[in-house]
């Protein structure tokens, strides 16, 4: 992939033509809790965790931006699971 190009492509398979370790930052607002109509368009947010693992420079950023759904009351606490996700894989692999 040639650098300061725009792609029109799947994030997950554009984190595999990018490589392991190539990004310094990311900064992202992907889709969550159903709060917008995307048109068909569905999410892995676990693949995308773990490609933004494997692209990301060691000591590189992901800037990840996520709010939250209140149902009945009481939220959904979507931001908290994605976040015990990325503590995971930091567990697992060491530190960005």
């Amino acid at each position: 992939m040639e650098i300061n190009k725009i792609y029109c492509i799947d994030n997950i398979l554009g984190m595999k033509e990018l490589g392991n370790e190539t990004v310094d930052l990311t900064v992202t607002s992907p889709p969550y809790s159903n709060l917008r109509n995307y048109n068909g368009y569905s999410f892995d947010f676990e693949k995308t965790a773990n490609g933004l693992y494997d692209v990301t420079k060691q000591g590189g950023v992901v800037v990840w931006v996520v709010g939250d759904k209140t149902v009945n009351g009481s939220e959904e606490l979507v931001p908290y699971k994605q976040c015990y996700i990325f503590k995971v894989l930091v567990s697992m692999y060491g530190t960005l």
